[in-house]
């Protein structure tokens, strides 16, 4: 589908607002304005941006001098980053272990093939490390997408067949400056998927910010600009005839986009807490400025002489105020004032980890967990992997969708696998991130295999995870065991 079919108008302004009005649809809060909302995450996210630094929020403290003159005092701002410790745990979880890519292939060489393409294209682009910043991107602005291209190249067998061409891909997020807006047609299909940003160009041959809007659909891909409050179609190329050419044809039939959207970011729930948390350690820190230091408090007198600083055995002289009673001194005591405020802090970091499912890994947390069971490691991680459960509703329909698409490419790079890529199915499957005792697994495989087996040896050796190569493993496991039964048959016997 092009462009104008969608909009049905050659009006580039009237193009854009079409596109880009369901974006707040897609919201529980249809008043409620998207792109405004995603600034606020992006600004809570970065504790520079706290509100706690707001001085029309906190403003600082006004003070006289000794001269009586009125002087600013700045006040203590302290930044919590638990935003950020939110969401790279829960992105460490979900993708800390590499996605597992898994095939039925059987004899079929092409299904082969094909899964080992993947598998170098998912290598070729770092695609494990991507999904930990799709993760994160995702979790703080509750937006990502990433674009999928190919590029012209030497000739190599880098896929398994000769070919020219390698598949790139550019992450787009709201965290980068980018506003994704993704258009459905009425059975939820996307047929539409446009990204806002912008770009400096020459205009009348001066550099300038120009706001771009690339409209992504399965025919097609069109550029608008907004120059000088002008909406228009920027041109793409040029042909040799100096026709100017308007768009460029997608050759997979499909948009070559993978997008995910949730509706909040994942500490949504606590920044209420975060601020409060915020701003009584601030005040804390106020506190502290004000009340760390020992004050001395005279009554029925004043001091007539002050210990000089550094004094050993050091005497301060007091004098009565002309009073009967004796002058009296003694240090302004602080006794169990922030026993309250330790008790809030610490229920409020509490809470902000358990209703946002981050378990707290700190040292402190920990030093006093002695040696425990691979069955306890699990269960202190439960709550995390629960998570992980939730964030897949997302993901593994992202991740399959990534792969159907790649395999689509690789169907035009090599007409011959054109078949076989409408009839494989390639599973990506999330193995959230876990702390196993090794000695442990190792011990239920070994029992795995003992006696009335439930498992193969060679079931046991992938299980394990220890090599890349099971069938040369167990080749080797033979040998060994073969070598071992030789030397126990040339062994002398004893009487």
């Amino acid at each position: 589908m092009k462009v104008i079919d969608i909009t049905k108008t050659t009006d580039a302004k009237e193009s854009v607002k079409l596109l880009k009005s369901q974006a707040n649809n897609r919201q529980a809060d249809t008043n409620n304005d998207i792109a405004a909302q995603i600034k606020e995450y992006i600004k809570q996210y970065n504790p520079k941006s706290h509100k706690i630094f707001d001085k029309r929020e906190y403003p600082d403290r006004s003070i006289k001098d000794n001269d009586g003159q009125d002087i600013t005092q700045k006040i203590n701002r302290i930044g919590i980053p638990l935003q950020k410790v939110i969401v790279k745990k829960g992105a460490s979880f979900l993708f800390g272990t590499p996605v597992d890519l898994s095939c039925e292939t059987g004899t079929n060489k092409s299904f082969q093939q094909l899964l080992n393409a993947i598998k170098q294209i998912w290598t070729d682009n770092k695609l494990d490390s991507v999904n930990r910043q799709l993760a994160r991107q995702l979790a703080s602005a509750t937006q990502v997408a990433e674009c999928w291209y190919p590029i012209k190249t030497e000739k190599s067998n880098r896929y398994g067949f000769d070919s020219d061409i390698r598949m790139r891909m550019q992450v787009f997020s709201p965290m980068r400056g980018d506003f994704l807006y993704p258009f459905y047609n009425d059975f939820g299909d996307m047929i539409a998927f446009c990204r806002e940003y912008n770009r400096n160009i020459l205009v009348d041959g001066k550099a300038k910010k120009v706001l771009h809007f690339d409209v992504y659909t399965d025919e097609e891909t069109v550029i608008f600009q907004e120059i000088n409050g002008n909406w228009q179609l920027a041109t793409l190329s040029t042909t040799q005839e100096g026709v100017e050419i308007k768009s460029s044809p997608n050759t997979t039939g499909k948009i070559p986009i993978i997008f995910a959207e949730q509706e909040a970011v994942d500490w949504d729930d606590v920044q209420s807490i975060i601020e409060r948390l915020e701003y009584l350690m601030s005040k804390f820190a106020e506190t502290n400025d004000y009340h760390s230091s020992p004050k001395l408090v005279i009554t029925n007198g004043t001091i007539k002489n002050f210990a000089k600083k550094g004094e050993s055995n050091s005497i301060f002289e007091l004098e009565t105020d002309g009073g009967t009673e004796k002058p009296e001194m003694k240090y302004l005591s602080w006794d169990h004032a922030t026993d309250a405020v330790k008790l809030e802090i610490e229920t409020l970091l509490k809470f902000a980890y358990t209703f946002t499912q981050t378990p707290d890994l700190s040292f402190d947390s920990v030093k006093g967990i002695n040696a425990i069971s691979g069955v306890a490691l699990q269960m202190l991680l439960t709550d995390a992997h629960l998570k992980v459960q939730e964030k897949r509703e997302i993901f593994d329909a992202y991740l399959e969708r990534r792969v159907r698409l790649l395999l689509n490419y690789l169907g035009i790079m090599n007409t011959s696998l054109k078949d076989s890529v409408k009839e494989i199915n390639i599973s990506p499957t999330i193995v959230p991130f876990s702390i196993t005792d090794a000695t442990e697994w190792l011990s239920n495989l070994m029992t795995a295999t003992a006696g009335k087996a439930i498992l193969s040896r060679r079931t046991a050796v992938a299980k394990a995870g220890l090599v890349d190569d099971v069938e040369k493993e167990l080749t080797q496991i033979d040998e060994d065991e073969r070598k071992s039964r030789e030397v126990s048959l040339t062994e002398p016997t004893t009487i």
